[in-house]
């Protein structure tokens, strides 16, 4: 599908990717529509050109102008909450705009999710792996994944991406909350805002429909080398490691995505971030 044939944009959730997403689309000449929960953000979506819808999806039936999936391409874009009934709710929501999506004829989907939904196999993973999800919220994410696949006649791409940093946004500060040690030896799986960005946008202009890529930097250090250069770039105190017992990993493979894509990143290794 070519970009000329798609106008119309509806990001659901423009939040820290979905924002700087939908301005991006809109650079490149899409009319964007974008959503929030948050009532006091429509504003700021307004102001930057965007189409403002706020759009809760907790509810059985819509509060809010269901013409915000009258579009071409819809992009779901917001992350499971860590609530009790993840694993209910997250699907029920998905769902939810995919019924809207279907009644108002939305011709293609692009689901965000997460390479949180592979397990640790202490090895590669790729797009053929054996999904047995440890936690709760990948479990809630691979159960949505299959409802989106579910609308056979909506096209739809599966983005799982790795862990999502920028230069506003860094996992060291979390760290430095935590009092227990990070096992120093088990690599990273990063993704860089930019890089997301432009999958996600590579995606709808290359017309790349029923796939699943997995979308992940494609070098892995360990998180004693990425959490020392992070420390030492934003001035904070490096976290403690443990480095004598094991624990088990992934290695996410972006081998599809770089080769039918060809896509190449921005930021290939995570150490080059910042």
């Amino acid at each position: 599908m070519s970009q000329r044939t798609l106008h119309t944009i509806s990001v659901l959730g423009c939040g820290w990717l979905g924002l700087p997403l939908a301005e991006y689309l809109m650079g490149k000449g899409y009319q964007v529509k974008g959503s929030t929960t948050n009532r006091s953000k429509l504003s700021l979506l307004e102001n930057n050109g965007i189409t403002a819808t706020w759009l809760d999806l907790q509810r059985d039936q819509p509060a809010f102008d269901t013409s915000f999936f009258n579009t071409d391409v819809l992009i779901l874009n917001f992350p499971p909450k860590r609530v009790p009934d993840i694993e209910q709710l997250y699907p029920l929501q998905v769902a939810r705009a995919m019924v809207y999506a279907s009644q108002q004829r939305v011709t293609h989907v692009v689901f965000v999710s997460s390479t949180s939904i592979y397990p640790e196999v202490n090895g590669w993973v790729n797009e053929d792996e054996a999904l047995l999800p440890e936690k709760t919220s990948g479990r809630a994410l691979l159960k949505a994944e299959a409802v989106v696949q579910s609308y056979k006649e909506i096209p739809s791409t599966i983005l799982r991406m790795g862990g999502l940093i920028g230069a506003d946004r860094n996992p060291v500060h979390s760290l430095l909350r935590k009092k227990q040690a990070v096992n120093g030896r088990t690599p990273v799986n990063l993704l860089h805002q930019r890089d997301a960005i432009e999958i996600i946008t590579r995606v709808i202009e290359q017309g790349r429909w029923d796939r699943v890529y997995n979308a992940c930097a494609p070098q892995h250090p360990t998180r004693m080398e990425f959490y020392t250069r992070a420390s030492r770039e934003f001035g904070v105190p490096a976290p403690e490691y443990e480095t004598s017992t094991s624990e088990s990993f992934k290695l996410v493979d972006s081998s599809r995505l770089i080769n039918e894509l060809g896509y190449v990143f921005h930021y290939p290794d995570p150490l080059t971030m910042y």
